[in-house]
């Protein structure tokens, strides 16, 4: 008993008075007990000589604990305590009288009594013992009402849970059912709150079995063997189910999560599980999943090579067909830093190909050379992408690219053969020439000898045919050397600076000193014939303008050529890139367009007739760079 006394008096030592209320008709009696609870400093005690008085103070005053007599005028104490009890009034309450008997005891123990103690005996030990049962009876309720507290607490915390929320104590029963489950089985909380015997399995399984939220309570193979995807992790079970009806609903996945339930000192107290229905997400993975193995398998069935990697290099994905043509497993790709040996050559256009792939322009294609294990030089074709996080970072690159080995081996080829040809042509035309030279002198010699005006006129006829036909031989020789020698990175300003000399009083201003172009080597005596044209067909031409502008969408840069002489008429706009059209031999422009085109890239006339020619030629992605990147 003293212990106990010590282990109170350390527990209020710290906290103010319990206030209590003392109902006895006896002064004497009143003043005493008052005089022995409060000398302690942790009881403040009311008085009061009736039960009637009691009920009216209570009206307005609250207190910790009541003392009541049991034999009062008008009202003893267990009818004070039953009035409590039906206002709702739990009050602890304890009956301290002179009576002993037992049908009082129990009367008043029934009707809600917390303690009864018999007046009597030693004073001191006496309330010495009545002053712990305040204490005692004090704390117990302090307990159990901050218990209720803590459930409604615990109840209003899941209620307001999204997801389907239920827990169950260490028996089985139901503790909480929020409105989220509510809603999900159809059960209310009022009908299901309290039960037990595996309940809470009627509504998804239509009987009573242990389910997801009794492995926390116990481990039982058997019930994990009834989901699907179970996953551990740290005090936690996560799983998912099939349930064939729910409220109404038909064929639902269900996700649910359960753990256990602890008290203040850590001790398992029951289990808790939240469920979410995932039915509309299972389905949506299902066609994710669907679509994604029907754009695998496109992927895979492709004969190019297609990839994706990271800027430091780092494959994400491979198709089978680059797996095949390098030879290579694709867990030797995946994850690592893979790249094909280039030619050093090659090595610096490759560089330069990604260095220019913009937001302007995130598409480019390129063809270089690589060294394959074996030693083999093979030539590829890349169409290469750049994509951009929305911070404007580069994260990925998406590329597909084919072998085109066989169709440069089949390009020099015929350029070989051209060059033979073209040997065998030089020659037959020099030949020729030289007999058309020789004609056209005993054609003048046969002019000094001829008076007859007719045959005169004839004869001039023939020297006009000899010197077309020498002409036409001329062009032909020259036209034979298109796409003979290989496509070659030239830059633009030095074009344009090559296609200037011997044209005095003419201003070239060339704004392109940056930019260079992959395209065949006669480029600069096309830019001359360019050039001869716009200055013969102008008429007052006296200033030449060559600048570029990049292109944002399909990519590509145009190449502008701009004159301040008299233009070219829109009906005749298309005309003068045909063979023979023109003042002169009409093959200029004609073989200037030829040139382009053996590389992609085409002209077109847009200027404003009366306000100069502007020539716009166009250069595709992959066939332009940057000079400082080369």
């Amino acid at each position: 008993m003293e212990v106990q006394n010590a282990q109170h008096t350390i527990l209020f030592e710290c906290r103010k008075p319990i206030s209590l209320l003392y109902v006895d008709d006896d002064p004497g009696l009143l003043e005493i007990c008052k005089l022995f609870l409060e000398q302690s400093g942790q009881i403040h005690v009311d008085l009061l000589s009736s039960a009637q008085t009691a009920l009216e103070k209570l009206k307005s005053c609250t207190y910790d604990a009541i003392i009541s007599d049991y034999q009062m005028p008008g009202m003893d104490g267990i009818t004070l305590l039953k009035t409590l009890r039906s206002q709702g009034n739990f009050i602890p309450f304890i009956l301290f009288t002179g009576r002993g008997r037992e049908e009082i005891v129990i009367e008043a123990l029934n009707n809600g009594a917390d303690f009864y103690l018999q007046k009597g005996g030693d004073p001191e030990s006496q309330f010495a013992e009545l002053e712990h049962k305040i204490k005692l009876v004090v704390e117990q309720r302090k307990i159990k009402t901050e218990l209720v507290e803590s459930r409604r607490r615990f109840t209003d915390l899941i209620d307001f849970l999204p997801d389907a929320t239920f827990a169950i104590d260490l028996e089985g029963k139901v503790i909480a059912w929020n409105r989220a489950i509510e809603d999900l089985t159809g059960v209310v909380k009022e009908s299901i709150v309290g039960t037990g015997n595996y309940s809470y399995a009627l509504p998804f399984y239509g009987e009573r079995h242990p389910i997801l939220i009794d492995l926390m309570l116990c481990q039982n193979p058997e019930i994990e063997r009834q989901y699907l995807h179970v996953k551990k992790k740290s005090n936690k079970i996560i799983a998912d189910t099939h349930v064939r009806i729910l409220n109404g609903k038909k064929d639902l996945t269900l996700w649910g999560i359960a753990s256990p339930l602890y008290d203040t000192k850590d001790t398992i107290v029951g289990a808790i599980e939240s469920i979410r229905d995932i039915t509309d997400l299972k389905k949506a993975e299902e066609v994710l999943v669907e679509s994604e193995q029907r754009y695998r398998n496109v992927v895979e069935d492709q004969t190019e090579f297609i990839c994706r990697f990271l800027p430091d290099g780092t494959h994400v994905f491979v198709n089978e067909a680059y797996c095949r043509y390098f030879n290579r497993e694709h867990n030797d790709i995946i994850g690592k830093r893979f790249a094909p040996r280039i030619p050093d050559e090659d090595l610096v256009l490759v560089r330069s190909h990604f260095a220019s792939l913009t937001h302007e322009m995130p598409i480019a294609h390129i063809e270089h050379r690589i060294l394959m294990h074996s030693g083999e030089i093979r030539w590829q074709r890349w169409s290469d992408r750049v994509i951009f996080n929305p911070d404007g970072r580069v994260v990925e690159y998406q590329s597909v690219g084919r072998d085109i080995t066989e169709q440069k081996q089949l390009e020099e080829s015929l350029r070989q053969t051209n060059k033979k040809l073209n040997l065998l042509n030089n020659i037959t035309c020099h030949d020729i020439l030289n007999q058309l030279t020789a004609l056209l002198a005993y054609l003048e010699l046969n002019g000094e000898k001829i008076s007859d005006p007719e045959a005169l006129d004839f004869l001039k006829k023939e020297i006009h045919a000899v010197n077309k036909i020498r002409t036409l031989i001329k062009f032909s020789r020259y036209y034979l050397d298109l796409g003979v020698n290989t496509p070659d990175w030239l830059n633009l300003r030095d074009v344009c600076m090559g296609a200037i000399p011997g044209r005095e009083g003419i201003t070239v201003t060339c704004l392109s000193g940056d930019l260079d172009i992959y395209v065949d080597p006669l480029l600069e005596k096309a830019f001359s014939t360019l050039f001869d044209n716009v200055i013969s067909h102008g008429e007052h031409v006296t200033a030449i303008t060559v600048s570029y502008r990049k292109d944002p969408e399909p990519g590509g840069v145009t190449i502008t050529v701009e004159d301040n002489g008299a233009g070219i008429p829109d009906d005749e706009k298309e005309q003068i890139f045909k063979q023979g059209y023109g003042k002169h031999t009409g093959l200029g422009l004609f073989c200037l367009r030829e040139i382009l085109l053996i590389t992609g890239i085409t002209i077109r006339e847009t200027g404003v007739w009366g306000e100069g020619a502007r020539f716009e030629i166009r250069v595709p992605p992959g066939r332009f760079r940057d000079a400082s990147s080369a």
